[in-house]
């Protein structure tokens, strides 16, 4: 009895262990993969855990007072399939977000934070995830699409939807179509990023994108960088496309003091190109290269410090395959000398003080120091931000901030005091509509630009605003904890907005907050008490469209905008409208879908099918010279009357004459077509209808070459010279630097008429007009004209200086005279600003108050005019 016992206590543990689903997957919990041993955690510069450290969150006590997180929060969520089943065993990864991929392009993520595998019911959960940045969330699995998803913070739960999988072949060859090997090449679809390598043959493939529109982003050792797309991707189909590749271009050049012209030893010259850049030293006659620089027809920054002296950051278009030399010239400049203070006023050692790396293309040495027991630091001349950045200079004490944001050309104040003190706490809830709370709800805290004064350029609330976006990674975020309670510490003092995101939607437009110097409470905010509108998109055979972008906008006050993307089945969902009329667009690279005006009503239908235009086909018929053309092509689409360059680019093979470009967007286009070797076509213009095929005869003749040397008026070689071409009838630009030498060298220009632009040392800017013939090879040396300069003086009523004030010239009525550097005055309200074009000119100032003035100074070639700006205290 006792042995039969056993046997069915034996038969019934296999029965009940095959009941359980056979083999289990290893549990999310035992699957985590660890930090490397190596890595840093990633915590706010300011000491407070980074976004979800301190969640889940628990209710306030009795006095309103949210107590910390007992455990740091991880991420949770389920991977499902187009139908909401859950799909067991996919591969769930956690990798930082790199910040220019948050602006759309396709950049690659950092390494992987953790990983983990779905349970049989599709569910997924990762511990201890917490980081400053921004994370994706990647979902793989075999026989289906990858799909990412960011999330402004650990903490969050979401669902993951694979679709079937869609595929991109990229051949990627270079002008001779030669196979490029060895490029990195990263596609990004929506919140997707995917990243693969070319092979010998050239070709670069991704079999699992999710359908919709698909941009690209390649970066190849020999040859420049390059983007391409929008490619559309469908289901179960495979695209295929061919980029070429420009040739490489070397750079090299010489370093010079501006006063006297001398060589710079041991200057840091770094080619500042997105996601690789390279960097050298100069020797003591000042030369530096050669360096990778990138491809012909690139813009890339060269960014150049050396110790004493002002940073640079400079423009080089490379228009030379080959070596191209470049001069470039320092400033000397004092350092930066001053103090940090605690909020009482008293100096603080050991207090950190560096430059924010937020846009910064290079860091002087020593860019990092700690001040002495009186609370004094001594820094080099901050590093250049990129475009449209300011220097940020950082005071850190414990869990106190302090800081100071100025322009580029801004001089620092005196005396430079930085007063660090600690941020403060908001606190908040979000709720569903029956006011119950929403775990995971992801809460983003980013300073309000917009509701800043002008004039506040050195303002401490600005600064700490702008120190505040630089060290929190584009702002604060956490997500909710289990009763809907959510907090952020460690916030300056000034205006912010909130957003709320939930299942990959936005809730609602970013609503104001103001924090005080005690912090703020945002109260309780609804989620889900809006309407959703659904609805499918079609194409012209009623199938169901995946991956199209569908938007809403109320015309009525600040609602929302809405964004969705369209399932496997072209359906989707637009949550959280308000009542009223809505616009609702739809697009797939390029092609549109047209919803019109919507009435959003609690009780209407609030359903919307839209038809997607479909691509047309044009059948090309290729010549050069008379004769069939065998090569590559490629094919601009720009705006019919816009004035703008092209918007999107298709390159594919010609055969016998005959190609066939079967993904054309709808619409009135100029077109563009340019091949290898130098082949132009004229531009035309042509109608795509959509879904009609066209015909598009396209004659291949030389493209004009111009070449020649940039002089000064007095007749010597301007090195680095800046030229500019603009095609009126297009809008193209093709910029070009002119070498250590002065020499510059364009081809493959279109006929027609073109507008040039020079700007160079020695001479004043220079415009004017050129007609280029099909195969035309012209030699121009342009001569800048003779030049005057101008001492300009800013000052009050009361002749006191004005420093720190905007200073731009006009010549007479005409345009606004282009400047190498930014121009403003110096302490004591002057600045000397040379090649001026001879004439009358305006000079028109504006000064950090919002005081403006101009006055009208004749300049005379060879000679220096004075200008005197009276700036009167504006009216009340």
């Amino acid at each position: 009895l006792l042995l039969f016992g056993l046997v069915l206590l034996a038969v019934a543990a296999v029965a009940w262990m095959l009941a359980t689903d056979g083999p289990a997957t290893p549990s999310p919990e035992l699957d985590v993969a660890p930090l490397p041993e190596d890595a840093s955690p990633e915590v706010s510069p300011r000491g407070v855990d980074g976004p979800g450290a301190r969640l889940p969150l628990d209710r306030p006590d009795p006095e309103g007072r949210v107590p910390a997180a007992r455990a740091r929060a991880g991420l949770t969520g389920a991977v499902v399939d187009a139908r909401g089943r859950g799909l067991r065993g996919a591969r769930v990864r956690v990798v930082p977000v790199e910040p220019a991929s948050l602006r759309g392009a396709p950049y690659a993520d950092g390494a992987p934070l953790a990983a983990t595998r779905t349970d049989r019911s599709g569910d997924f959960a990762l511990e201890a995830v917490a980081t400053g940045r921004w994370l994706r969330v990647l979902a793989s699995l075999e026989g289906y699409a990858t799909v990412g998803r960011l999330v402004s913070s650990a903490g969050a739960h979401l669902t993951l939807v694979l679709p079937p999988a869609g595929g991109l072949t990229l051949t990627l060859v270079d002008t001779e179509d030669k196979p490029v090997a060895e490029a990195e090449v990263h596609a990004g679809a929506g919140e997707t990023r995917l990243t693969t390598t070319s092979n010998a043959r050239g070709v670069a493939r991704f079999e699992a994108l999710p359908p919709g529109a698909v941009q690209v982003r390649i970066l190849a050792p020999a040859h420049g960088g390059a983007r391409a797309g929008p490619y559309t991707v469908r289901a179960g189909a495979m695209a295929e496309h061919v980029v070429v590749m420009a040739r490489a271009v070397v750079l090299e050049g010489t370093v010079l003091d501006e006063d006297t012209g001398r060589p710079i030893d041991d200057a840091q010259v770094r080619v500042a190109r997105p996601g690789q850049a390279a960097e050298a030293a100069t020797n003591a006659q000042g030369r530096f290269g050669p360096l990778p620089g990138g491809g012909v027809g690139e813009r890339v920054f060269l960014a150049t410090a050396a110790e004493g002296y002002a940073p640079i950051l400079e423009p080089v278009h490379l228009r030379m395959a080959g070596t191209q030399t470049v001069v470039l010239h320092l400033r000397k400049a004092p350092p930066w000398e001053g103090r940090v203070l605690d909020a009482q006023g008293r100096p603080l050692a050991g207090a950190t003080v560096r430059y924010s790396s937020d846009g910064v293309a290079i860091a002087p040495r020593g860019t990092t120091t700690t001040t002495d027991e009186l609370g004094r630091f001594t820094l080099p001349p901050p590093p250049v931000p990129a475009p449209g950045r300011r220097v940020v200079l950082l005071a850190e004490a414990g869990d106190a901030l302090g800081a100071l944001a100025l322009r580029p050309d801004q001089l620092p104040p005196t005396p430079l005091d930085l007063v660090v003190e600690r941020g403060a706490s908001v606190t908040g809830r979000v709720v569903d509509a029956q006011g119950a709370g929403l775990a995971g709800v992801g809460i983003r805290l980013t300073p309000a630009w917009s509701k800043l004064p002008r004039q506040a350029r050195t303002d401490a609330i600005v600064s700490r605003l702008h120190a505040f976006n630089a060290v929190g990674n584009q702002g604060l975020a956490t997500a909710s904890g289990a009763e809907g309670y959510w907090r952020l510490d460690g916030v300056p003092a000034g205006p912010f907005v909130l957003r709320y995101r939930q299942g990959g939607h936005e809730f609602p437009e970013p609503e104001p907050l103001l924090v005080g110097v005690m912090g703020a409470d945002a109260g309780s905010k609804v989620l889900g008490d809006g309407i959703t509108l659904t609805g499918e998109v079609v194409d012209a055979r009623g199938q169901g469209v995946p991956g199209v972008i569908v938007t809403s906008k109320s015309p009525e006050g600040p609602s929302p905008r809405r964004r969705a993307s369209t399932d496997a089945d072209g359906r989707f969902e637009l949550p959280g409208l308000s009542p009223g009329p809505h616009e609702v667009r739809a697009l797939l690279a390029g092609r549109t879908g047209h919803g019109g005006f919507v009435s959003v009503a609690p009780e209407g239908d609030n359903h919307l099918r839209m038809v997607l235009d479909e691509p047309a086909v044009l059948a090309l018929q290729v010549t050069k010279d008379g004769a069939p053309y065998k090569g590559l092509l490629t094919v601009a689409f720009g705006e019919t009357g816009s004035g703008r360059a092209a918007a999107r680019r298709h390159t594919l093979r010609v055969r016998g004459g005959k190609a066939v470009l079967d993904d054309a967007p709808p619409g009135e286009w100029t077109v563009e077509a340019y091949a290898p070797g130098g082949l132009r076509a004229q531009v035309q213009e042509v109608q795509v209808d959509s879904g009609r095929r066209g015909d598009v005869r396209i004659a291949l003749t030389a493209g004009a070459r111009l070449t020649g040397t940039v002089r000064s008026a007095g007749g010597r070689s301007v090195a680095s010279a800046q030229l500019e071409l603009e095609h009126p009838a297009t809008g193209g630009r093709v910029k070009a630097t002119a070498d250590g030498s002065g020499r510059y060298h364009l081809e493959g220009l279109a006929p027609g008429d073109w507008t040039l632009q020079v700007l160079g040392r020695g001479g004043a800017p220079l415009r004017e007009q050129l007609v280029l013939a099909a195969g035309e090879a012209r030699t121009l040396d342009p001569t800048l004209p003779a030049a005057g300069r101008v001492r300009v003086r800013v000052v009050t009523v009361s002749g006191s200086p004005i420093p720190e004030a905007r200073v731009a010239f006009r010549a007479g009525a005409g345009p606004m005279i282009r400047t190498r550097r930014p121009a403003r005055t110096d302490r004591q309200g002057q600045l000397v600003q040379a090649d001026l074009p001879p004439g009358l000119a305006v000079v028109t100032v504006r000064d950090n108050d919002g005081r403006q003035g101009l006055q009208s100074v004749r300049i005379v070639a060879g000679e220096q005019a004075e200008a005197v700006v009276v700036l009167a205290r504006p009216a009340r």
